[in-house]
């Protein structure tokens, strides 16, 4: 017996992502309901996603930058009493949300919304739990050099280690060269490529296709959520600064 052909539904005309890709209509939304806490979607596959309110206010659609498509809402501002005064699945198949006490309103493509699901993601290995932390209870990340690093496993491992429990870790005294953070994301694994490259500058450009390459303070964020729901590991290499201001902030 041959497989069944998948077949896709005609996408919504002229409705924003936030993002530059095309996402096929696989499955329609059927029915949309507030929880407590989430927004719960059934979809015409008989699939079920549960979304949070804070994670749909985040990723709404229409605040990005016009030209980067880069968020532009913090989220830390979000009320903290935020959640959906009135939801519905309007003519176009979209899920779209009015938020209280913020009056906006945020319209899902459902091609999207489904690709985004992560109700149904594999559990993290247990053999290594992340720990939370605050700066109460962590001043600075654990601290490595580099040299010893290279010339014993043992301090790669406890470097690597530091990183999957706390999410973060200072090295020290990596060559002052561009193509240096490469060697050392190479050594550990396979750099992804996107389109700003293999390694990507951190600058103030006079015609940005970031917003990291404008002169605007960047709130703490998580890069390229649109593409990757858990991002993987990023490098980030201070090379020289003279200026003022480019201070790091971890959360």
């Amino acid at each position: 017996m041959e497989p069944e052909e998948r077949k896709e539904l005609p996408a919504p005309h002229n409705l924003p992502t936030g993002d530059f890709y095309l996402y096929p209509v696989v499955a329609s939304i059927v029915k949309a309901e507030i929880r407590e806490r989430t927004v719960v979607v059934e979809w015409s596959d008989s699939a079920v996603s549960e979304f949070h309110f804070l994670w749909l206010r985040d990723n709404c659609p229409c605040c990005v930058h016009p030209y980067t498509l880069e968020q532009t809402y913090e989220v830390v501002n979000a009320p903290k009493n935020l959640r959906p005064a009135e939801i519905e699945v309007v003519s176009s198949g979209a899920l779209a949300i009015e938020w209280e006490p913020e009056d906006h309103k945020s319209i899902f493509h459902p091609g999207w919304l489904k690709k985004h699901c992560y109700s149904n993601q594999a559990p993290t290995s247990p053999n290594m739990k992340s720990v939370s932390w605050d700066s109460s209870t962590r001043v600075k990340p654990d601290e490595y050099d580099w040299e010893k690093i290279i010339r014993d496993e043992e301090v790669e491992l406890q470097w690597l280690q530091s990183v999957q429990i706390s999410g973060c870790a200072l090295v020290h005294g990596v060559p002052q060269t561009d193509p240096a953070v490469g060697e050392v994301a190479n050594r550990i694994g396979v750099v992804r490529h996107s389109n700003f490259g293999d390694l990507f500058d951190v600058r103030v450009d006079f015609d940005p296709v970031s917003n990291s390459n404008t002169g605007l303070e960047l709130p703490p964020h998580t890069d390229l959520p649109t593409r990757e729901y858990q991002p993987g590991m990023q490098l980030l290499h201070c090379i020289k600064n003279n200026v003022q201001g480019g201070n790091s902030t971890l959360v």
